[in-house]
């Protein structure tokens, strides 16, 4: 049976090669009918319909012949593939334009829908991960959450009614030593009940038991899957095996499976809280909550719950003060989902949005080509319904033309998506998460897949549609040789494809142009301090080595030594870096206003910080080391401002619980927070004095005479010198710092990409816009040269022939302008002192788009003013 088929296939093959000679020899006598019809006196056009009537039988007969073969579908399919693979081989220029532009379309989208599945579409790894939710604590006016207490999580772990189970986790930096050199490992702190919350087992080994949760118990620790095999090679031995964690031996218990990442991806080993279940310790610590709902609950009745148990705090201790002025009352209990992806799904959208008008602005452009192609080829088209063929035949032959191109156009689409995912990884900011995970998976392909194919119907169907009646096809045998304009209705067609492409393009154009402003004016704000030049590391000494006085007279000495350096201009340490979101924050009694205090951002620095920084003394004097004995401050010049506007705030006191300060130095302000959050007053204390909370984990900075990447070898020597297992974090320079800030990566990233997209809709639009212009300019030529002949000038020519042409581009226009202000608020979250309905770009992208619309309108309108009016009549 095979056998046979196959020789019916290869039958068919040779049959259509046949059908190819049988049809250049129609077409040959159809010429020869043609010339006796004249010579008897017929006109051209009637002799040429006498000879399709004479032959219109031919193709009805071999259409009953094709069906009596073998698998006539077959053959049917094979030779209209053939057929538009001949077709479109020949129109070289038309199927590379074709191609490329779903190439770019298709690509751009697959690209993003790859990020956008792993970040926002695919399930977390738990189980029934719909139930597990975080609980924040909300500051007042600030965007960060407040942490918990220990006696503020017993509290809601006890009185609450809303959740199944609930537990703490934080995240933190901590050398490791052991197999292999030390390293800065991240590390995970999780309560027995959090691993109870997210329900995931080891693959390896256990989880640690409640004993080894209680304070003093066994000191154990649970691998990554990542760690395990990046370090210890995969071996299954691991189990008992020790490792040093900041100067604790702990023993590995377990590995965790690759897919389960909590709090973060990144996390290297977790290890238990042991908090003490009978802790009264109400201070504002580093762990955050997070819980499963009960199965009668959800995030907003559990948001009220946690709301009413916020102001029962101070039935465990912590102070009213707290409530009125840390935290707002209020309480957000959302999806882990929701806090593992964050404010990174607005950007997003945002992005998927823009590259998904690219691919509309592809699809217009494309239709609006097929209509044209399709005006050019209906005398063609004509021509084969006169010998018979069917309506099936011509729109079968004209699908598989735009399946071709579909598929190649999606091939491309791959391709781009493959290598665009990998830049989209690489240039995404460090905010958006689960960026691991992107890839191209069966979601990706079938999307490809679902576009290549709708984008190939569509097509298919434009020139389909006029071949749906041969009746509707005969009058452009009358086209056929002659140069004529296109009916209204195909005119109000291509206008409003034109249309539509121009408008989608301006909003994007509008688009990008409003993150450049917002970009542009985010890096011209002044973070306070002076970048260039600057150097940072982390530090973190291990608590089992090091007091707070042990790290103080650590610091003062590193700080001594890279300041000895060659090409070290200054150096010095601090307790948190500007631009970065978590800060400590401490309330502040002020002598001069004994009625009442305030908090500040307090953070702890050693002598030399200001000057390695670039921060200007505004008043008073800079740090200096006998500053460390005794307890004095420095403050910054907004805090002096709001509480001494009228006099010098050098000279006055101000400390916690009554433990006064003298203020001897006034600098400039940083932007502590982040370049897009307002200045806040902030106070500056000398590591080392007796008001210090824990100073182990620090930043130093270091301001050099030239490339700061040249200065690494010796930092990491100074520092092992003082202690060879201390390893250095994030090594990084200052401009770094600022460029991965949360606001100015987002910024970046969106705007970089919006431009892009505006760029390719730019170009797609001006190709588009060209491409009709230079067509009805074609069409069009016995009318130029006839108005040319009778005395027109260049300018009423230009502004008949071109400027109908170019109506459709300026009703784009306004459309584009009305989509793009009622879009707006989209934007809104993204744009730093920038309005959404910014009167310069609003002016300025419209502008843009109709220079790039003139400039593609130029080179025929040219090419029309330049015609020979007698060549032109001539043509006709």
């Amino acid at each position: 049976m095979l056998r046979a088929w196959l020789h019916r296939l290869a039958s068919s093959f040779r049959r259509q090669r046949i059908d190819a000679e049988l049809d250049e020899e129609i077409h040959t006598h159809l010429e020869l009918l043609a010339e006796d019809f004249e010579r008897q006196g017929m006109t051209p056009e009637d002799a040429r319909r006498a000879a399709y009537r004479s032959f219109g039988g031919v193709e009805q007969v071999r259409e009953r012949h094709r069906e009596a073969r073998g698998i006539p579908w077959l053959d049917s399919i094979q030779r209209d593939v053939r057929l538009a693979a001949r077709t479109l081989a020949k129109e070289r220029g038309f199927t590379l334009t074709a191609v490329l532009t779903l190439t770019i379309g298709i690509g751009a989208n697959a690209a993003m829908v790859s990020v956008v599945d792993a970040v926002l579409l695919r399930p977390l790894p738990y189980p029934e991960e719909e139930e597990v939710v975080t609980l924040a604590l909300q500051r007042s006016g600030m965007r960060v959450p407040a942490r918990f207490s220990e006696a503020g999580y017993r509290f809601f772990r006890e009185e609450n009614r809303s959740f199944q189970e609930l537990g703490v986790y934080a995240s933190t930096q901590r050398p490791l030593i052991g197999s292999g050199e030390p390293m800065q490992a991240s590390v995970g702190l999780m309560s027995n009940s959090a691993f109870a919350v997210l329900s995931m087992s080891p693959v390896l080994g256990r989880l640690p038991s409640d004993d080894e949760d209680l304070p003093a118990g066994p000191t154990v620790a649970v691998l990554s899957h990542d760690l395990w095999s990046r370090r210890f090679g995969s071996d299954p031995e691991v189990l008992g095996r020790t490792i040093e964690l900041n100067d604790t031996t702990r023993e590995v218990i377990g590995v965790m499976p690759p897919q389960f990442g909590f709090p973060s991806q990144g996390i290297d080993v977790w290890v238990p809280t042991q908090l003490d279940p009978s802790s009264t310790d109400v201070r504002l610590s580093s762990y955050h909550l997070v819980a499963r709902l009960r199965s009668d609950a959800t995030p907003e009745s559990a948001s009220s719950e946690a709301g009413r148990l916020i102001q029962r705090l101070p039935e465990v201790g912590h102070a009213q003060g707290l409530l009125s002025s840390v935290l707002s009352g209020e309480a957000s209990v959302i999806t882990l989902k929701e806090d593992v992806v964050g404010e990174s799904r607005s950007l997003l959208l945002v992005v998927m949005g823009a590259v998904s008008l690219v691919l509309l602005i592809a699809l217009a452009n494309l239709s609006t080509l097929f209509i044209v192609r399709g005006e050019e080829r209906a005398p063609q088209q004509a021509v084969r319904a006169t010998l018979g063929a069917s309506r099936t035949r011509l729109a079968q032959h004209a699908l598989s033309e735009a399946l071709l191109l579909a598929i190649a156009g999606g091939v491309g689409g791959l391709l781009v998506a493959a290598a665009g995912t990998r830049g989209l990884v690489g240039l995404a900011p460090p905010s958006v998460p689960r960026l691991d995970g992107v890839n191209i998976n069966r979601l990706v392909l079938g999307y490809t897949l679902a576009v290549s194919l709708a984008a190939g119907v569509v097509f298919a169907l434009l020139p389909a549609w006029r071949a749906r009646s041969t009746r509707r096809l005969l009058p452009d045998l009358s086209r056929v040789g002659r140069n004529a304009t296109a009916g209204p209705g195909r005119l109000r067609l291509r206008g409003a494809l034109v249309s539509t492409e121009v408008a989608l393009a301006v909003m994007l154009v509008i688009g990008s142009g409003l993150m450049v402003r917002s970009y542009s004016k985010l890096r011209a704000v002044d973070p306070g301090f002076d970048s260039e030049n600057v150097i940072t590391f982390g530090l973190i000494l291990p608590a089992t080595r090091y007091e707070n006085e042990d790290a103080a007279e650590f610091y003062l000495r590193l700080v001594e030594r890279l300041r000895a350096l060659p090409r070290v201009e200054s150096a010095g340490v601090t307790t948190g870096l500007p631009v970065t979101p978590v800060q400590a924050n401490y309330r502040m009694d002020i002598e001069d206003f004994p009625d009442g205090s305030d908090v500040f951002v307090v953070r702890w620095v050693t002598p030399g910080y200001f000057e390695a920084m670039g921060i200007p003394i505004a008043s008073g004097r800079t740090m200096l080391t006998e500053d460390v004995e005794e307890f004095r401050l420095f403050i910054g010049a907004s805090l002096a401002e709001q509480y001494w506007s009228t006099s010098s705030a050098v000279g006055k006191r101000m400390g916690p619980g009554g433990i006064w300060a003298d203020i001897v130095g006034v600098v400039g302000d940083e932007r502590i927070r982040g370049l897009d959050v307002p200045v806040e007053g902030g106070a500056y204390v000398p590591i080392g004095v007796p008001f210090s909370p824990s100073v182990l984990s620090v930043s130093v900075v270091v301001r050099t005479s030239d490339a700061v990447a040249d200065l690494l070898p010796p930092l990491r020597r100074e520092v092992g010198l003082l202690d060879p297992e201390l390893p250095l974090i994030n090594v990084r320079s200052m401009e770094e710092v600022i460029a991965n800030s949360y606001a100015v990566s987002r910024t970046t990233f969106a705007a970089l990409l919006l431009v892009v997209a505006a760029t390719v809709a730019l170009l797609l639009g001006g190709i588009g816009i060209y491409g009709v212009i230079a067509y009805a300019v074609s069409r069009r030529t016995s009318e130029i040269g006839i108005r040319m002949a009778l005395g027109a000038t260049a300018a009423q020519v230009w502004s008949r022939v071109v400027g109908a042409e170019l109506l459709p581009v300026a009703i784009g226009i306004g459309l584009g302008l009305a989509a793009a202000a009622l879009g707006s608020r989209v934007m809104a979250s993204l744009l730093f002192e920038t309005s959404p309905l910014d009167p310069a770009t609003l002016f300025s992208g419209p502008l843009a788009f109709l220079l790039v619309a003139t400039a593609a309108a130029a080179v025929p309108a040219a090419r029309a003013l330049r015609i020979d009016p007698v060549s032109a009549l001539r043509s006709e």
